[in-house]
């Protein structure tokens, strides 16, 4: 990508007016996007980005520039410019790399194996598929989208690193219409793989479930409201940890004091149940890489270990402020922008106990499949979630769909609530949005019994 003199060259130019630290991130990302609406391939777009984030630390205040102009002329001018900025005094910097370290994935079936006819076979595929689930399936929607990420980190500890980053996502979505109700259903699978995602079960899967799941609201009943057990089925994916929990254990968010668990390490902020983990190391899963955008190496940390809160997700910045070690959490959408701690993969871990079991708990309550969107407030914890899939369940049994449902509670409050863990675990992957970024992530958990919850409905129930 660059040659190691190059870099260092740049990299002693960005400090040449002052400043405690440089990085320079490298990136080159190309990308395949698929849209088909409306029986037919609407959009085909090949794109490639290439370009420079160049980053200046002196004490608490950064420096952070950009280009596209990836030439060494290019690249010696935004260095210059930076160093202009911070304009301390004159320093002689000599930065010397250490030896290259390279990670990344060998996708089983690169991008370019496939044919844009194969891409929109697999496309006209699923949507026979799921118009043909039930007459009432108005409307199907799915994408297809692949990048190749290759970037490049050195920084003025000598740290030289290559990752590559292959990730594929296809999602459906059926809108399905009876009698003038209108309900949808969603489904996606991703991961840090190739072209071999598509797999003949993944082809099947999500016009199925995107169909059925619409169906299924059209049927359903509207929810029931009111204080009342929950059971969050693994197929959830998560989601709720992610957005509840989650985001109030990036280290920046309690630095800020806007996150709940500010101080709170070593204390109990969940039921003894529950084990909670950040783990950008996994392999497979959508939000894993080699190492961070900081070229930190991603890590299986522990963020809660039984109950008990034993850290944060943290950047460089963070990790230097709260004096721990980094975590390989320092993540940017891309070039333009510069890395903040951020969530990779972030799931609970299994225990002992089975579904049956947690739902003959439930007198009167809510079996809860799949989480739909929401809003999170991570300073108290308070969030709303929609219930995309959820059944009501009385003396143990379930006996109708619903709609209309939202989870309403706390995020502390609820790890505190939890009083089954199953023996299973989901995963889900999506895309994480923070300070105007979006980043890919994976959210899991097991099957879990919450006490109680406030559920949001339009019925009173039986």
């Amino acid at each position: 990508m660059i040659s190691k003199s190059a870099l260092e060259e740049i990299l002693d130019i960005s400090l040449s007016k002052g400043g405690d630290f440089s990085e320079l991130f490298f990136e080159v990302n190309n990308s395949l996007y698929f849209y088909f609406d409306d029986n037919r391939l609407e959009e085909a777009v090949v794109g490639e980005d290439i370009g420079v984030g160049l980053r200046v630390i002196l004490g608490d205040r950064t420096f952070y520039g950009y280009t596209t102009d990836v030439s060494l002329l290019g690249l010696r001018k935004l260095a210059q410019n930076l160093a202009e900025a911070v304009f301390l005094r004159d320093q002689n910097i000599k930065v010397v790399l250490s030896d290259k370290k390279e990670y990344g994935i060998r996708p089983l079936k690169d991008k370019g194996s496939f044919e844009i006819k194969e891409v929109y076979d697999i496309l006209r595929m699923m949507n026979e598929k799921a118009r043909s689930y039930d007459s009432r399936i108005v409307q199907f929607t799915s994408v297809i989208r692949t990048v190749d990420q290759k970037v490049l980190i050195a920084n003025t500890d000598g740290d030289w690193v290559e990752d590559r980053r292959v990730r594929t996502v296809v999602y459906g979505l059926s809108v399905g219409s009876y009698n003038g109700v209108i309900q949808t259903g969603y489904e996606s699978i991703a991961g840090m793989v190739g072209w071999e995602l598509f797999t003949e079960e993944v082809i099947n899967k999500i016009p199925y479930e995107a169909s059925r799941r619409a169906i299924l609201l059209l049927e359903a009943k509207e929810a029931p409201a009111g204080v009342m057990p929950v059971v969050i089925s693994s197929k959830a994916g998560g989601v709720l940890i992610h957005e509840a929990v989650g985001h109030g254990l990036e280290a920046d968010l309690v630095d800020k004091e806007v996150s709940v668990y500010k101080d709170k390490i070593g204390e109990k902020v969940a039921s003894e149940l529950v084990t909670m983990v950040d783990a950008g190391v996994l392999e497979g899963m959508y939000g894993s890489s080699g190492v961070d955008d900081e070229g930190v190496k991603t890590n299986y940390n522990v963020l809660i270990d039984r109950g008990v809160l034993k850290g944060y997700m943290h950047s460089r910045i963070t990790a230097k402020k709260f004096n721990v070690p980094p975590s390989g959490n320092g993540r940017r959408q891309n070039f333009r922008y510069p890395p903040i701690p951020r969530m990779t993969n972030t799931f609970i871990l299994p225990g002992e106990s089975k579904l049956e079991d947690m739902l003959q708990r439930l007198e009167k309550g809510i079996y809860v499949v799949k989480m739909g969107g929401g809003q999170v407030d991570t300073t108290s914890g308070d969030f709303v979630f929609a219930i995309e899939e959820g059944y009501f369940v009385l003396n143990g049994e379930i006996k109708y769909p619903i709609r209309g449902a939202t989870l309403i509670g706390n995020g502390p409050k609820v790890l505190e609530k939890i009083e089954m863990v199953g023996n299973d675990i989901g995963f889900a992957p999506g895309t994480c949005g923070k300070d105007g970024q979006g980043v890919p992530v994976t959210d899991g958990m097991p099957t879990i019994l919450i006490s109680e919850i406030t559920i949001g409905g339009t019925e009173k129930g039986e």
